[in-house]
């Protein structure tokens, strides 16, 4: 009977102390009002026609624990577009650019642009040249 009530109270011991330390992470992870998105950097990419592929950025703030919304935008359309979640889908050959904006919590916005490149894969072009591929695909 005595184990029983020292493991309780050690129980609702722990669980006391588990709660004060979530309530110190919580009040921790605050953001500053001067907190901001200092750059963003995207790089240039080739896809394979009718490919999708994911697109490679990096983000440079002054606090880890800001949030920010981020949005992609395609020169062409016809060449590819951009999803949400910052996957290119490639649509015909050729070259365009794209442009992803961040929007942090405070308000601040950086840009940055890159090459996009849709070119036909080592099967794809074996499929256009000896398979007639030019008619159909």
């Amino acid at each position: 009977m005595l184990k029983i009530k020292i493991l309780r109270f050690f129980s609702v011991l722990l669980s006391v102390l588990m709660l004060f330390t979530i309530g110190l992470n919580a009040s921790a992870a605050k953001v500053s009002d001067k907190a901001k998105v200092e750059k963003v950097e995207i790089e240039d990419m080739t896809v394979r026609y009718r490919g999708k592929q994911g697109v490679n950025v990096t983000l440079h703030t002054t606090d880890k624990n800001l949030g920010y919304k981020v949005e992609y935008f395609s020169s062409d359309e016809n060449i590819f577009t951009v999803d949400e979640e910052g996957y290119v889908i490639a649509g015909e050959r050729g070259t365009a650019e794209i442009t992803i904006k961040v929007t942090d919590d405070n308000g601040n916005v950086v840009t940055d642009t890159a090459q996009v490149t849709v070119k036909f894969s080592s099967r794809q072009w074996v499929i256009y040249i000896f398979l007639f591929g030019w008619i159909w695909y």
